[in-house]
């Protein structure tokens, strides 16, 4: 984990891990913090190979003190167990240990210290991390049962099991297409992956060097590829009247639209209200990449003026227009509220107030779906954001002075694999601090992209799909834009840390009716006696998890079948 406490290495203990590097006598290092810095503790020389020299390192550990433990291997690639061998491939690999009796400080110091150590010394000189609370998990074969739990497949729920078919069928039917002369990696283009045909580059062009006045795209759904739709030289006043507009279904379909306006260049997304889900996340997604395709080739200091989101054609009018650019505004007025175009209604979004027989009906709650609870090891989850440490150590006093039925929410994370912390950084630092190895998260599926169209689904099933999906969305709260979580995974598991996340506000999304509710008001919450212990029992898992939302409290029953809770 990146929890990091600032705890650096001392000049020392600096100096001999360079001396460890370029000789091959050196077997172990023990480190230890002492008045808040890393120090060298005590070495071992080598005496045979690896596996041979794993039992002299049995004297670093003690049954209360934490300590960090540098094991130099033979080569340079994590080991693999084959036919119950070992393969010979190893360089360097570090080991936390923390035994269970360690007061909560150095529980927490070493814990949120562990990322520190490995960057001072350099990443790339370790090839694996071994984390351990007794010291038997420090002989060779508890380090074998480790190395042997590493390369054992990883269990898959239904969900992702069906994730993992549809990348399957979608290689297998990107050879196809290969084979038939077609590959969609052909048409990236500007050194960023956007499928643009020649026809919507040539399109492009004529806009750019202001042969046209106008220029339309759309998307190709699908082969996923955006695509000329027609240009004209026709003022955009007109354009929700135009022929070509009305013949192409561009008035009731989403459409990437280029005009020139005031000798101002002007990029809009129109979203119809009648336009499907699939084709809305589509064009969305794309918009960026298109956008900055245009850009590129308007040059620097030559980008386009405004990009507008749009939730109709009509909307593109000279009044609208004179609003978005503020020359409706002048000394002598009262300054009238600037008129903003609204964006399109998001993927799977519906109005903020849902009618049914004539009623509005205010409880979003009623269809959120059942939620999906797990049992992880806090040190398999990937951050993306710095934990703070006065938040850290705030939190630990707090937990000490709850009762063993105070309900505490849950971590959110990911589906995919292996899963990114959405919600609750520092009570999974807390919980790896504290010792405690299984704790339990909320998965959700993140939701930022509909199937492949290669899968075929009838109404119906889409229909179901739609309604069981839960997605966190997550917006910007400076100029509240959104920021898609599958691109935050992304750069979490590469090892960005504060990934634009920072000044955000978390919501879920109840996919019946599109609402969307602050995060913390349906995340599932347990008793903190259940949540401090390893294993529990179905018994005790059923009598302490209670589900929070604006309609349900802790009263309610919850019975606990298959990995679900489901609310009686």
């Amino acid at each position: 984990m990146s929890h990091q406490s600032g705890i650096k290495p001392s000049q020392e203990l600096l100096d001999f891990w360079q001396t460890a590097l370029n000789s091959n006598s050196i077997r172990a290092i023990k480190i230890s913090v002492k008045d808040e810095e890393l120090i060298f503790n005590k070495s071992v020389d080598c005496s045979g190979n690896w596996k041979d020299d794993f039992s002299l390192i049995s004297d670093f550990f003690e049954s209360k003190s934490p300590s960090f433990v540098l094991y130099k291997l033979d080569t340079k690639e994590p080991p693999k167990i084959e036919k119950g061998n070992w393969t010979e491939n190893q360089e360097s690999g570090s080991g936390l240990y923390i035994p269970d009796f360690a007061p909560v400080r150095s529980k927490m110091l070493y814990a949120s210290t562990k990322a520190t150590l490995s960057k001072e010394l350099g990443d790339s000189s370790f090839v694996d991390y071994y984390y351990g609370s007794t010291k038997e998990e420090f002989t060779l074969n508890g380090y074998r049962e480790h190395r042997e739990h590493q390369n054992a497949k990883v269990p898959l729920t239904e969900r992702e099991q069906e994730i993992l078919s549809i990348k399957e069928n979608e290689s297998a039917n990107i050879g196809i297409s290969a084979r038939k002369g077609y590959n969609p990696m052909n048409s990236e283009l500007g050194g960023f992956s956007i499928p643009v045909t020649a026809d919507a580059e040539e399109g492009i062009d004529m806009f750019v060097n202001g042969s046209q006045n106008l220029v339309v795209l759309k998307i190709l759904i699908a082969e996923e590829r955006i695509a000329l739709d027609f240009f004209d030289n026709l003022d955009v006043n007109n354009l929700s009247t135009n022929d070509k507009m009305r013949e192409s279904n561009g008035l009731i379909e989403p459409r990437y639209i280029l005009f020139t306006w005031n000798e101002k260049k002007v990029f809009a997304l129109t979203c119809p209200d009648t336009s499907k889900v699939r084709e809305r996340t589509l064009y969305s997604s794309m918009r960026a990449s298109i956008i900055k395709f245009i850009d590129d080739k308007l040059g620097v200091g030559n980008e386009l003026a405004k990009k507008l989101e749009l939730d109709a054609v009509s909307d593109l009018n000279d009044d609208n227009l004179k609003y978005e650019f503020g020359y409706l505004e002048s000394a002598g007025q009262e300054k009238e509220e600037k008129k903003v175009f609204s964006k399109p209604m998001k993927p799977g979004r519906g109005p903020s107030e849902v009618y049914e027989n004539g009623y509005v009906v205010k409880d979003p709650f009623f269809h959120f779906p059942t939620p999906q609870i797990r049992w992880v090891d806090p040190e398999g989850l990937v951050p993306h954001e710095y934990t703070s440490a006065n938040g850290l150590k705030n939190l630990l006093k707090h937990l000490e002075t709850l009762s063993t039925t105070s309900p505490l929410p849950m971590p959110v994370v990911t589906s995919s694999y292996p899963p990114v912390i959405l919600d609750g950084h520092h009570r999974v630092a807390a919980s790896i601090a504290m010792g405690i190895t299984r704790i339990p998260v909320w998965i959700v599926d993140i939701g930022d992209d509909d199937p492949p169209s290669n899968v075929k689904r009838t109404f119906e099933e889409e229909l179901s799909r739609e309604e069981e999906r839960t997605s966190i969305r997550c917006y910007a709260t400076k100029d509240n834009s959104r920021i898609k979580i599958s691109d935050i995974a992304k750069a979490a598991r590469a090892g960005t840390i504060g990934f634009g996340i920072k000044g955000t506000r978390h919501v879920a999304i109840v996919a019946h009716n599109g609402l969307e509710v602050k995060l913390e008001k349906v995340t599932p919450r347990i008793m903190w006696g259940v949540w401090a212990r390893y294993k529990i029992t179905l018994q005790e898992l059923n009598q302490f998890i209670s589900f929070s939302s604006g309609r349900l409290n802790a009263t309610d029953i919850i019975i606990h079948q298959q990995n679900q809770l489901r609310i009686i």
